[in-house]
């Protein structure tokens, strides 16, 4: 037989399926087929089990699938040796036959098991006969050898006399040293492998040897027990050796040196005490002096300490309640900012899912919906108060389309700057690139800061945005023709929470929009600038490292859902402000859900008498607020396993926290964006959504 360049002898024994494998015998070695590639590769799995056997036959068992037959002999082996037989099992183990049951038949054709009066019988086939086993009795008994030591020598070839039945004692110096193994071994499998184990101080065991010798290594001094065993190539093993020894501690460690160690030390430190004492004596006398001194000091400083410290406690005080009003602020700033926007945001949704194929309000409304989204993650970053406070504003660079960004910025602020009769200047020095590796939300907030500035503080001239081109750098630049910053104001114009002295709209922001835009055009490895004069106007720029990028292919748009299959579904909408209610109401049943609205949560309570399959529910309410409201309906057996979610303004992750420990079973925030709604019901109620894709309607399950 010949695969792949590879010959392979033909006849009984040289083939055999075992264990989903087809194996070839050949060169003294087990191959299988590839499986898909035409091709042999060694069969690893008995190389592992019978390491350094030459291979001549293998055949299936016909009485069970666990092992094949093996015929094998050590390697170099010579006609006189013979070939042994043994079961080698699907778990690796290897069971042989006596050297007695297949020496006399010479070379191994083939072995045949059967059952016979309900014994297992081998019959084995040789050049010189056949041979019947019986493979329930055991067919032959191992001797096992003895194994003793013959020589010991150091490193430096000096001989140690080999105890009798004694333990060895060595001295320090003969720590190094080996042990030449001798036995009365004469069986046929004539090369034998060792496996020594130390345990005393330093304890190890030795990988398997051929060479009869152990050398023990430099070792430190204790007691020391050596185990040796041998087996040869047949798996005829040795009694176990037993070699117990003693090296001797060095000179220097010895009792006696230990004792004149320690007087020594002893000594030392008696007459180091006795002159520390006399120091300290001396010393002792200017203590007393300086501490009479030091005391009077203490006094006064005490006093001071208690003065301060009590300052300290009062202005801790005022901190700490200023910080919790501010927080409180800021978590009622951002439920109440949240509210109009959510009424904002969601009716442009339903407008846009309402507008007809031939309408061109779609574009504004998108233009609706893109500022408010803008506007809502600004309102995110400046009541983000643990940002604002420790400065860990973080930029995250992707790809960005230059043109089509500076574009949208362009047309949003001409008319923001039409609608206050200014004059809106934009111009580009340069060739712009096309598309640059930014944070295109943090970019946006900075020129959001200087443009909304430069119209704020501007009530008549002109406003001019440009942008610089150079080869490794972008710059940006806003000039207004307002009324300016004082000099005194504009060292501390980046500050947090600063404002100029001249600022009569201290109404209308925080103070920190020039902060967080310092902050993020220094993320994005820039500097920014103040050039002002009181009367004639302000400039702004900063420049950004150049960027350039591949072009980004757009993400397709999602198909819009129209609808979903099964039967109706019914939601309860709880919250108390109309527009609210009015608008999540209408978004839902444009898809197809029965929703009723309730304006407070006894309200509800009536109208969940009836069966709901899902309650949306808003968590700041007068009377029972959402978290009351939820933990009273989990307790009820006919609503504990209701699906309700809580929808509310304030999204700190606290007030979600919060909410999911009160037993709602998700959280959607305000503003409510139609993806993320459809998602959670689709997440909690199983629904399968039906899309429209080209004025036609399709079905995808997500």
């Amino acid at each position: 037989m010949d695969i792949q360049g590879r010959k392979v002898p033909s006849g009984q024994g040289s083939v055999c399926q075992w264990q989903g494998q087809m194996l070839f015998v050949g060169a003294g070695r087990v191959w299988k087929l590839a499986s898909g590639k035409n091709r042999l590769e060694p069969f690893e799995f008995i190389e592992k089990s019978l390491p350094g056997r030459n291979v001549q036959m293998i055949t299936r068992s016909q009485l069970t699938d666990h092992y094949v037959w093996v015929s094998s002999r050590p390697p170099n082996a010579g006609p006189e040796t013979g070939f042994e037989v043994g079961r080698l099992y699907s778990t690796g183990r290897y069971e042989a036959l006596s050297h007695a049951v297949s020496y006399p038949l010479g070379v191994i054709n083939s072995v045949w098991d059967e059952n016979v009066e309900r014994e297992s019988v081998a019959w084995i086939a040789g050049d010189y006969g056949l041979m019947r086993v019986l493979l329930d009795r055991p067919a032959f008994s191992k001797r096992k050898f003895e194994l003793y030591p013959s020589q010991i020598v150091t490193a430096d070839g000096k001989s140690i006399p080999i105890p009798d039945g004694k333990e060895l004692t060595l001295k320090y110096d003969d720590r190094d040293f080996q042990i030449l193994f001798g036995t009365d071994h004469f069986s046929v499998g004539n090369e034998l492998y060792y496996q020594a184990t130390l345990d005393g101080e330093v304890g190890h065991g030795s990988p398997t040897l051929t060479a009869p010798v152990w050398r023990s290594g430099a070792l430190n001094e204790g007691h020391y027990l050596l185990s040796v065993e041998a087996k040869d190539s047949n798996g005829v093993e040795s009694k176990e050796l037993r070699l117990a020894f003693t090296i001797e501690p060095p000179w220097y460690r010895t009792l006696w040196m230990e004792i004149v160690w320690g007087i020594l030390a002893i000594l030392i430190v008696y007459l180091f005490i006795r002159w520390r004492t006399w120091q300290m004596t001396l010393r002792q006398r200017q203590l007393v002096q300086t501490v009479d001194l030091r005391t009077r000091e203490l006094r006064l400083n005490e006093i001071e300490l208690r003065k301060a410290k009590d300052a300290a406690e009062l202005e801790r005080g005022r901190a700490e309640t200023a910080n919790r009003a501010k927080t409180a602020f800021l978590a009622n700033m951002s439920h109440e900012l949240r509210t109009p926007i959510n009424s904002i945001l969601g009716y442009a949704q339903i407008l846009l899912r309402r507008r007809e194929p031939g309408d061109d309000g779609g574009a504004k409304l998108r233009t609706i919906l893109a500022s408010g989204e803008h506007l809502l993650e600004m309102i995110n970053e400046v009541l983000d108060l643990s940002r604002v406070e420790s400065g860990k504003v973080s930029v995250e660079l992707r790809s960005l389309e230059l043109r089509k960004f500076i574009a949208g910025i362009v047309d949003e602020f001409q008319l923001r700057a039409a609608h206050g009769q200014l004059r809106f200047i934009h111009e580009i020095h340069g060739e712009l690139p096309q598309w640059i590796e930014t944070d295109p939300l943090r970019l946006r907030q900075v020129l959001y800061n200087l443009l909304g500035n430069a119209v704020k503080f501007t009530t008549q001239g002109e406003i001019a945005f440009r942008v610089y081109v150079a080869s490794e750098q972008l710059r940006f630049e806003v000039k207004d023709t307002g009324k300016g910053i004082p000099q005194a104001d504009l060292p501390s114009i980046f500050k947090p929470f600063y404002q100029a002295s001249n600022n009569q709209l201290l109404g209308q922001g925080v103070g920190l929009g020039l902060h967080i835009s310092k902050q993020i055009v220094e993320l994005l490895g820039g500097k920014i600038s103040i050039d002002s004069e009181p009367g004639r106007g302000s400039t702004l720029s900063f420049v950004i490292p150049r960027r350039d990028a591949n072009p980004v292919n757009p993400e397709p748009a999602s198909p819009q859902i129209m609808g979903y299959e099964g039967p109706l579904r019914k939601i309860l909408v709880v919250d108390d402000e109309p527009l609210n209610r009015s608008m999540l109401r209408e978004l839902l049943s444009t898809v197809g859900f029965d929703t009723v609205a309730a304006e407070s949560t006894e309200q509800a309570l009536s109208l969940l008498k009836d069966r709901f399959d899902a309650v949306i529910s808003d968590i700041r309410m007068p009377g029972y607020d959402g978290h009351t409201f939820c933990r009273r309906l989990r307790s009820s057996d006919e609503t504990k396993n209701l699906i309700i979610i809580a929808s509310s303004g304030s999204v700190f992750a606290e007030d979600q926290r919060l909410a999911l420990a009160s037993g709602f079973n998700d959280f959607l925030p305000k503003p409510v964006m139609e993806e993320e709604l459809f998602e959670i019901l689709r997440r909690h109620l199983r629904v399968k959504w039906v899309y429209a894709e080209r004025n036609k309607f399709r079905e995808r399950t997500i």
